[in-house]
């Protein structure tokens, strides 16, 4: 709880802990665990303990624990097992990286019974019993990130041993929609049982810590989408995700809105739905899709799998446990007066995908047809945008 409430940094925390008498430290990233050693503790009381079973002699149990001084959970693990512990002291940041690679959340909301599967399945049980394409993206655990993404990770884990790591891999990750909607599902998962949700790439990472950031990424399918399809523009999508972002951020700005970061990460993901379809359907999308962009991608979409690129966004964020202030902007990004819970995000986003929109065709402002509704609702004026526009295209292009 303190260091949840930043009273205490997990740094200070493990620090005190190493100083207790009797109580050895392992270090569980370069430690290999048996499978049969993970069996003996269940996955339940792992993820709310956040302790690892790491070795078993006999009737002693060797456990890796953040806090190895609490006597409550070492005598649930031993009432569990029917052994006596020996706890060790290991970093959060480890533990729960290695809690998360032995005892994978259950994916099927038929069987498991937490709180997040009872949501899911009342929400999309009609659509995954009606949909086979719906019920694919449902299953899927994880995505490629951009190749470059990891490798600059990995450069920045290896070069920079101070303070500013988790600031540059944090920058890093947030011009990658894959990678930051990895660590948003991992944050938001009730392995770590955070207090609140999730809903920016700055707060999970922060959350997560440099060694379960990394572990996530890493972690993930490899992907070289620059070798990828030729009827698939991968490096489009990860450019239009950026404008889209950086857009949607200048104008929550430009209300002096809390909103902005929020903004930005929905808009950063606002076409993840077309990388679910076409994990999906590998064969089918990108033929049904090529030379498509806007409403005329999404009937075509629509029209094969009974599904929109935004729809499957929504499936997969949700199954992934993100908060609806990300899926709803995402769904209704063209729809926004259908938004129930991110009243307040999704016009913002619906904005930025114009303006992403318009900046795909080279246009010099972009159309705001059918936006006075929303522009006013905003509090902004068609000139104030028209310069967030022009100053998104200036400044991405700088970027670039």
């Amino acid at each position: 709880m303190l260091i949840d409430l930043d009273y205490v940094s997990v740094e200070d925390f493990h620090s005190i802990m190493a100083k207790q008498k009797g109580i050895a430290n392992i270090d569980l990233l370069n430690y290999h665990i048996p499978q049969d050693v993970v069996e003996v503790v269940s996955s339940e009381i792992a993820h709310r303990g956040v302790l690892m079973p790491v070795d078993k002699l006999g009737k002693l149990l060797t456990l890796a624990m953040a806090c190895p001084l609490d006597v409550e959970i070492i005598s649930e693990v031993e009432a569990h097992t029917g052994l006596k512990v020996k706890p060790m002291l290991s970093t959060r940041d480890a533990l729960k990286s290695t809690i998360a690679n032995h005892y994978p959340l259950d994916k099927d909301p038929s069987t498991a019974e937490d709180g997040i599967a009872q949501e899911l399945r009342k929400e999309f049980g009609v659509l995954l019993k009606k949909n086979e394409v719906a019920r694919r993206i449902f299953a899927i655990e994880s995505l490629a990130p951009f190749a470059q993404t990891t490798e600059h990770l990995k450069s920045i884990r290896e070069e920079q041993k101070n303070g500013s790591i988790l600031k540059a891999m944090t920058e890093n990750i947030a011009t990658d929609p894959v990678a930051t909607a990895l660590l948003l599902r991992v944050s938001n998962s009730e392995a770590y049982g955070f207090s609140k949700r999730v809903d920016s790439l700055g707060l999970a990472c922060t959350l997560l810590g440099p060694a379960a950031v990394y572990a996530v990424v890493d972690s993930a399918p490899l992907s070289d989408y620059a070798s990828g399809p030729d009827d698939f523009d991968y490096e489009g999508l990860w450019r239009r995700a950026q404008f889209c972002a950086e857009a949607a951020q200048s104008i929550a700005s430009a209300m002096n809105s809390q909103l902005a970061i929020t903004a930005y990460t929905a808009a950063l993901l606002h076409e993840i739905g077309r990388l679910a379809l076409l994990h999906a359907m590998p064969n089918s999308y990108p033929g049904i899709t090529l030379g498509k962009n806007g409403p005329e991608r999404a009937q075509a979409e629509a029209r094969a799998f009974r599904l929109t690129a935004a729809e499957a966004g929504y499936v997969l964020t949700r199954s992934w446990n993100m908060p609806l202030s990300i899926a709803e902007p995402i769904r209704y990004q063209r729809e926004p007066r259908l938004a129930k819970q991110a009243r307040e995000v999704t016009p913002i986003v619906t904005l930025a995908v114009l303006m992403a929109d318009a900046h795909e065709v080279g246009a010099s402002s972009p159309k705001l047809n059918k936006t006075d509704t929303i522009i006013a609702r905003l509090g902004l004026s068609r000139s104030v945008l028209r310069e967030i526009y022009a100053d998104t295209v200036s400044n991405t292009a700088v970027e670039a």
